[in-house]
């Protein structure tokens, strides 16, 4: 009987899960997330960043909000990151990291709950250099990054939180600071990768 190439496809699969399934972890995923920082928000309550050693030299960081622990990056459900922490801050009500990977990019989040709302805002950014400034406001949040790396031909790159538009991931582009109206703006040091 000749079979199918899909079918031996699932097959083998399957298969191979089954054989992941019995081997264990990888060394340091059983030991319990490492304590990093943890910054009180405007409405009281704590949000906490973790790290969770992967065995080797670096972690998956988590954010422990509300009782409920879960992957500080979530802007690619599909890949479990892993880096090392360069900052953790509380700034404010807002807490702020920056890790760094195997990429030229370092990858970052600004955390907070929203004053008028309470509710978890969560701003991931991804770029070569970090925020110098955050703009912190009632609707939302901006991280303005110089434009080290050559994005665009604009001097800043802005991630919003919301985004402008749904499914708009990409941060806009300016030669000029966003204007201040309705923010609290906070200038920061820039971050830099442990290679410069």
């Amino acid at each position: 009987m000749k079979m199918r190439p899909w079918l031996a496809s699932v097959l083998l699969g399957t298969l191979a899960l089954a054989a992941r399934a019995d081997q264990p972890p990888y060394p340091g995923k059983e030991a319990p997330p490492r304590s990093v920082l943890a910054c009180t928000m405007v409405d009281g309550s704590r949000a906490a960043l973790l790290g969770q050693p992967d065995g080797y030299d670096r972690e998956t960081p988590l954010l422990d909000i509300d009782g409920e622990t879960r992957p500080a990056f979530q802007d690619m459900p599909a890949i479990e990151y892993v880096g090392h922490e360069l900052s953790a801050q509380c700034l404010g009500n807002t807490l702020f990291f920056v890790y760094e990977s195997a990429s030229p990019y370092l990858k970052g989040a600004v955390v907070r709950k929203n004053p008028a709302t309470h509710k978890t805002e969560v701003l991931i950014f991804a770029e070569k250099a970090t925020p110098r400034w955050l703009y912190l406001g009632r609707d939302g949040m901006l991280a303005v990054i110089p434009n080290q790396g050559y994005e665009s031909d604009k001097q800043y790159l802005v991630y919003h939180f919301p985004t402008p538009a749904e499914g708009v991931e990409e941060p806009a582009v300016s030669d000029v600071l966003p204007a201040r109206d309705g923010y609290d703006v906070m200038e920061i040091e820039q971050i830099h990768s442990e290679d410069e």
